[in-house]
């Protein structure tokens, strides 16, 4: 592709490079001084613990748009995802899931009953919220990253 061709790194795996050894060296020695690199890590954690979030499809209708933040359902194999971040805080209510127990994927000993298709749910500012049926989650609470 030519247009890979022209941008620095194009098809090269090691166009990270630029960063350099001694800055990747800082950020893997001293992670809490890089809020972004701690950020990444958490919401990688998540990720690995939900099939749902790592092969699911998102349908273009379940995604909400608010002047601060989206919400979205994502599915996979009777899997279902309700997922919510948000700049400022708030809650989100996403319908048409199915009817169950949701676990909340950052720290399983979180539940809540859904049994009118609906589910509502508070994201605090600049975090993410996932909600899970139909799989369960496994390990402790996550730690959510400081700013």
């Amino acid at each position: 592709m030519l247009f890979r061709s022209q941008m620095s790194g194009g098809e090269d795996p090691t166009c990270r490079k630029f960063l350099g050894q001694t800055t990747i060296n800082d950020v893997l020695a001293n992670p809490n001084n890089y809020p972004v690199f701690r950020r990444l890590k958490y919401l990688n954690a998540l990720r690995k613990r939900s099939l749902g979030l790592m092969r699911g499809t998102q349908n273009p209708t379940k995604i909400t748009y608010t002047a601060n933040g989206i919400s979205f359902v994502r599915e996979y194999s009777g899997i279902t995802i309700v997922v919510g971040t948000t700049r400022s805080g708030e809650t989100f209510t996403k319908s048409s899931i199915p009817n169950g127990t949701y676990i909340n994927i950052s720290d399983p000993s979180q539940t809540t009953n859904v049994t009118t298709g609906s589910i509502s749910f508070t994201v605090s500012a600049h975090e993410v919220e996932c909600w899970q049926y139909g799989a369960s989650v496994s390990g402790s609470a996550l730690t959510r990253p400081t700013p």
